[in-house]
């Protein structure tokens, strides 16, 4: 066990090391999970890919989840226990990585992509695979299209049954279902209802922003879909150069 308690020490520091080298940001003290950077370092994002560290972080998220014949080393459910946050710890840099890795650059996020089933897995246990497919899909319509599938929506459904973590997971559904993507809308809306949405939004018992993320799921979901009917709004406002000065009760 001790062993065990020195690798992952030496692996999380080479992973917090990682993350300031494709951010480019200088190792200061500061929290390494709260690094970000608006300018992603292309060369930096392609050498992760190139050098197969991207492969190795996604052996690092499922080796101690392997079954070689005498159980595995964990399970996801045990990640809460005091006794495994080194653990947890190390499985959040891992997602910060790839999160970094795949900023803004084409490549890596249809590399990181392919491994969905992986991150799907481990949704649920604070360990930011939610918030890094979160970032991998947001605005990536070409993504969506090509591996969010049937099954991958039918995964993400049973995984808010089993694990509710609501706000991080009805953005998510908000994102899947983004610029009309079909295949989500028509799994989720069943779950999630129009009756239903509406009474979170306006139910002021809630937090403004679980109720913020209600409406941006009415949106995506239930708004902007079929059928499209064009909708002419009344026009509460005019200009004075539109108003006759003479009026009949014809007109």
């Amino acid at each position: 066990m001790r062993s065990v308690r020195l690798c992952s020490r030496f692996v999380t520091t080479l992973l917090e090391d990682l993350i300031f080298f494709v951010c480019v940001v200088p190792n200061n003290g500061q929290d390494v999970l709260s690094v970000v950077t608006t300018t992603p370092n292309r060369e930096r994002q392609k050498l992760m890919r190139e050098q197969n560290i991207l492969a190795q972080i996604f052996g690092i998220l499922t080796a101690p989840f392997k079954d070689n014949g005498d159980g595995p080393m964990l399970r996801l459910e045990e990640l809460g226990d005091q006794r495994h946050s080194h653990f947890k710890y190390m499985f959040r840099l891992c997602y910060r990585v790839l999160r970094h890795s795949q900023q803004d650059y084409r490549k890596n996020q249809e590399y990181i992509a392919k491994k969905f089933p992986i991150m799907q897995s481990q949704m649920g246990y604070e360990i930011l695979a939610e918030d890094t497919i979160t970032a991998l899909l947001h605005n990536n319509r070409k993504l969506l299209e090509k591996h969010i599938t049937a099954r991958e929506i039918e995964t993400f459904v049973s995984l808010l049954r089993r694990n509710r973590e609501p706000r991080c997971q009805l953005n998510l559904f908000a994102k899947m279902c983004l610029d009309r993507q079909y295949i989500a809308i028509n799994q989720i809306s069943v779950q999630l209802p129009v009756d239903l949405i509406l009474r979170c939004m306006f139910d002021d018992c809630l937090p403004y922003n679980l109720r913020a993320s209600f409406c941006r799921l009415m949106l995506h979901m239930h708004v902007d879909c079929e059928p499209q009917e064009a909708v002419v709004p009344v026009r509460y406002a005019r200009l004075w150069t539109e108003i006759p000065s003479k009026i009949s009760i014809k007109e």
